[in-house]
């Protein structure tokens, strides 16, 4: 079954399918196309809450994962939230948060 435009012609579908992935292709290449940054979100509360004077690292909530070249840095109060992605860690140079302890 050959493809027709509106006005009847016929369409060389191979062509149109080959110029859409070059298009896709140069628009990734030039940075048209690109994610936005994952943005680290698994705080057990807004950031800088707690004391002035202390980080997530000096927390005992802070549990930092994985072995070897990767490591994830996780709140254990959002332990039931964790996933295997971005979205879920923390940065340990981040102010206290209000749920802050000290380690032990």
């Amino acid at each position: 079954m050959p493809y027709v435009n509106l006005n009847g012609e016929p369409l060389d579908m191979r062509t149109l399918m080959e110029k859409g992935v070059t298009q896709r292709y140069l628009e990734r290449k030039a940075g048209v196309v690109a994610r936005k940054p994952t943005k680290k979100n698994g705080y057990a509360a807004p950031p800088g809450t707690g004391p002035t004077d202390k980080t997530c690292r000096d927390c005992n909530h802070k549990r930092s994962l994985g072995s070897g070249a990767k490591h994830f840095i996780k709140c254990e109060l959002r332990r039931a939230t964790w996933t295997s992605g971005e979205g879920t860690d923390i940065l340990a140079r981040t102010p206290a948060c209000s749920k802050f302890q000290p380690k032990e």
